[in-house]
């Protein structure tokens, strides 16, 4: 991974980690801009991969919730 996709990466860290810490949903435009296999790399290396994982999950309720 470039430095560039590093740093990328580290911001959609902090955006996911915000959300989570905030009780919001992320957006899902910015959702689809994620490289996940990226994103967990930058995660795992400052082990935050829980946390991270968790602001995706709260989309994915929203849009089943939102289809019944």
């Amino acid at each position: 991974m470039s430095k560039h996709d590093y740093k990328q990466n580290a911001y959609y860290l902090l955006y996911l980690i915000r959300c989570v810490l905030n009780d919001k949903i992320p957006a899902k435009e910015k959702l689809d801009k994620m490289n996940l296999s990226q994103l967990y790399e930058v995660a795992n290396d400052h082990f935050l991969t829980a946390i991270t994982a968790y602001a995706p999950e709260q989309q994915k309720l929203l849009t089943i919730i939102q289809q019944n």
